[in-house]
């Protein structure tokens, strides 16, 4: 069963959502199409692909992961964190990058 732990709106527009399960967290931020790339992604965090298209034992027997899926004008990135996952200066830079922020190093962590 899983909760939704924080959703972020800006005018009435959901742009991050932190969903929370047993085994996992997920967050997902929204951002305009074509932004970045699940290996884009992926690699920015150390993590891996998730394969929409793979195997549910595939899927389940991934660590922390990444995917990017579209709706309409735009992409969800999803991060699925794992026991393991750092949420890092790496992340919170990913983040806001993704959702056109821009960030203070000093307040970023």
């Amino acid at each position: 069963m899983s909760q939704v732990f924080l959703k972020h709106q800006i005018s009435g527009i959901t742009c991050l959502q932190i969903v929370t399960f047993p085994t996992m967290l997920v967050v997902n931020f929204f951002v305009p199409k074509g932004t970045i790339s699940p290996d884009q992604a992926a690699k920015r965090l150390g993590v891996e692909v998730f394969e929409a298209e793979g195997t549910i034992g595939d899927k389940l027997a991934l660590s922390s992961s990444v995917g990017v899926y579209g709706k309409k004008a735009k992409d969800i990135v999803r991060v699925r964190c794992k026991e393991g996952f750092t949420f890092g200066e790496e992340f919170v830079s990913l983040v806001h990058q993704c959702l056109g922020l821009e960030v203070d190093n000093a307040t970023a962590t």
